[in-house]
């Protein structure tokens, strides 16, 4: 997961702990906080549970998280996020 012009630090508990110190990027903390709860449980419940991949945060670009993207081994994570599968 890639959220746009968030820091590294930012899928941690620091966002919470630390609300405004940490760079989470245009969704601010509140939004980036959602949204990596959201893909971390859609991916928990993907593999976990070995339902197919066809949650709609792990398949494509989210209207709910337009700054957020899903990336795959192949793709680079530096920079700017990569939109798609």
């Amino acid at each position: 997961m890639n959220l746009l012009g968030a820091e590294h630090i930012t899928p941690s508990d620091a966002v919470w702990l630390t609300k405004y110190a940490v760079r989470t990027g245009a969704m601010g903390p509140d939004r980036a906080m959602a949204a990596v709860r959201d893909y971390v449980a859609a991916f928990l419940e993907t593999n976990l549970r070995h339902r197919s991949w066809n949650d709609p945060l792990l398949i494509g670009p989210s209207l709910n998280y337009p700054d957020a993207a899903v990336t795959i081994q192949m793709q680079s994570l530096c920079g700017e996020a990569v939109r798609g599968k």
